[in-house]
């Protein structure tokens, strides 16, 4: 899916330069400019843009203020809002995180490391969506399937290992995603979903993959079988599993 971009800044050149970047990529697409506030909401509202580029000082309407507009206003729009500015004072920042804005970033900003944040914080969106979608009418069959099979693998419901792998793995069966964004976008997301911090879910997969290698139950003799590795990590354990999940659908 292509996302479209809005990018608002009164300093044209820098504008420019940003187009390009983020035109670089065929993941984006550059729906609008804005050179002031007020032109950036009218865009915003025209377009309803999936993420919006902000500056936090500009002319007519500064940036939290069309942050807030978006918030009080567009109630059913929640675009991914980056924030780029030269100012960093302890209240902007303050006011900026109220109004949830999902980065912030000092100018000047290095263009590479900006676009992988971009991809970072694009991923996450996707995996909240993902993990906290229940309209889907499978997903109660899924979520006990999943549970199911997270049991039959010897890893318990009472542990908290249990809830870290089911939850994981609800994401890598309904959607797929690249491996290197285990660390920056599902240990996270994850995290938000059981109420917890990522690096205790980095170790409950862990505790997990212990658990199910100490049992050796059936089921995993069988989805294993072909895996003769005592040590598996958590990117393969989630890769297999939900393969195996998946072929049973």
């Amino acid at each position: 899916m292509i996302l479209s971009v809005l990018l608002a800044d009164d300093n044209r050149d820098w504008i420019e330069i940003l187009a390009t970047k983020i035109g670089q990529d065929p993941d984006f697409r550059i729906a609008a400019k804005a050179f002031d506030g007020k032109e950036a909401l009218r865009l915003i509202e025209l377009h309803r843009p999936d993420v919006v580029f902000l500056d936090v000082v500009m002319p007519e309407f500064d940036g939290p203020y069309v942050v807030n507009y978006i918030r009080e206003k567009m109630p059913d729009y929640d675009p991914i809002i980056y924030i780029l500015s030269g100012i960093g004072t302890d209240s902007i920042i303050k006011s900026l995180s109220d109004l949830n804005v999902d980065y912030y970033s000092m100018k000047p900003v290095d263009l590479g490391v900006l676009h992988a944040k971009l991809r970072e914080l694009v991923a996450q969106r996707t995996m909240a969506a993902v993990l906290t979608k229940s309209a889907d009418e499978k997903a109660p069959d899924l979520e006990e399937m999943i549970s199911d099979i997270v049991c039959r693998l010897g890893i318990l419901p009472h542990l908290k290992a249990n809830q870290c792998a089911c939850s994981a793995l609800i994401y890598y069966v309904r959607y797929s995603t690249d491996f290197h964004q285990l660390t920056k976008a599902l240990y996270p997301e994850v995290a938000k979903a059981i109420n917890t911090t990522p690096m205790a879910v980095e170790r409950n997969l862990r505790r997990a993959i212990y658990h199910m290698l100490q049992n050796k139950t059936e089921l995993y003799k069988e989805i294993f079988s072909y895996y003769p590795v005592e040590f598996i990590t958590n990117s393969e354990f989630l890769s297999i599993v939900s393969n195996y999940i998946k072929s049973k659908m």
